[in-house]
């Protein structure tokens, strides 16, 4: 019997899940036998806890609306779960699949940091709404973020280009349409992996996107000087000074991570303002609307859009009224944001172009 999987949003209660003899594969994070001889496998995977048989280094796994009592199930496409080999590192990878196969192919590019680890859910709600209209999706690690083998200490803008290039390229030789998604330093990431391909990429979306990683790194030195200000008022130790670590050689610890001189030196220097290798590009502003805003996109994004249309490459700049869902405490969910996305998609793939079932979508 081939083995049967059923996730659950929560660590609470399981409706249904198969028993079953497993074999808990190697380098699987985050994996806890139930029970000793016939066992379920609880895993905590991108904030996800599943309940999964394990088949080696792979587990596959539904969508959590798609379970019932009756362990039946409706999503039209299938998740699967890997740890992927990349330079330096592994990384998990999530898919998703449609069941008649893939009209094109969405790849999501993570943001920096904590803002990584708040938009992995819209990611996650994107990529399902994507792979409801039968355009597969994928999400991963970067080196020494989320769940890679490798410590952030090692993590560096180029180790994250080399990253993105391992997951795009495989994708890019497949004649289906290619999308980029990104947010926040993710769309930077997203430009400038579009411009090494063979072939255009034929939408960039960008959520809230930060064209240039200086403003990511200003954004942390302003936090970590506000801090240093706040401890020095009160009892504790001042912070080290970050530019005083990297003049040193050693790591500055900003936002909770250990940033090296190296990545802050990449951060500063990284620029993907130029007009990416893309037929189409949508731009979003995503921002709460206040009672008397117009909804109107922002002067900048729309600047970056008449410029990146002068260079030959459609873009589309708009507003949407949603929650800045990447620097919030609690989880926060932007429908209109994941509607607007996948309207951009839909319009822009061709639908006469399928990837077979199985490949990587």
């Amino acid at each position: 019997m081939a083995p049967q999987i059923v996730e659950n949003s929560s660590a609470g209660a399981v409706v249904t899940a198969l028993r079953a003899d497993c074999e808990i594969a190697r380098g699987c994070a985050g994996v806890l036998p139930l029970h000793s001889k016939k066992q379920l496998l609880l895993i905590f995977l991108h904030d996800v806890c599943i309940i999964a048989r394990i088949d080696r280094s792979a587990c596959t796994f539904l969508s959590p609306r798609s379970m019932t009592e009756s362990s039946t199930f409706t999503e039209p496409w299938t998740r699967t779960a890997r740890f992927e080999r990349f330079d330096g590192h592994h990384s998990p990878v999530l898919r998703w699949q449609p069941h008649g196969g893939a009209r094109a192919h969405a790849i999501f590019f993570p943001p920096y940091g904590d803002e990584m680890n708040q938009a992995r859910r819209m990611y996650r709600l994107t990529a399902e709404a994507l792979a409801a209209a039968g355009i597969g999706a994928c999400l991963f690690d970067l080196m020494g973020t989320g769940d890679s083998t490798a410590g952030f200490e090692l993590a560096s803008v180029q180790a994250w280009l080399d990253d993105c290039s391992t997951i795009v390229e495989p994708l890019a030789r497949q004649s289906v349409p290619l999308v980029f998604i990104g947010c926040r330093l993710g769309a930077a990431l997203a430009a400038r992996t579009s411009r090494v391909l063979d072939r255009p990429v034929d939408l960039l979306v960008g959520w809230a996107a930060l064209w240039k990683g200086a403003q990511q790194l200003s954004g942390l030195l302003r936090a970590a000087r506000m801090a240093r200000l706040t401890r020095a008022q009160g009892s504790d130790a001042t912070p080290a000074d970050p530019k005083g670590c990297w003049a040193r050689g050693a790591s500055a610890r900003l936002a909770g991570y250990p940033v090296s001189a190296r990545l802050a030196a990449e951060l500063d220097a990284l620029d993907a303002t130029e007009a990416p290798r893309a037929r189409r590009a949508a731009l979003f502003d995503v921002r709460a609307f206040g009672p008397e805003d117009a909804g109107a996109p922002g002067d900048a994004l729309r600047a970056r859009a008449d410029a990146w249309s002068q260079r030959g490459v459609a873009t589309d700049a708009r507003a949407v009224d949603a929650p800045a869902f990447w620097n919030v405490v609690d989880l926060v969910d932007a429908p209109a944001l994941v509607d607007a996305t996948v309207r951009a998609v839909r319009s822009a793939v061709s639908t006469e172009a399928v990837a077979p079932v199985g490949g990587d979508a």
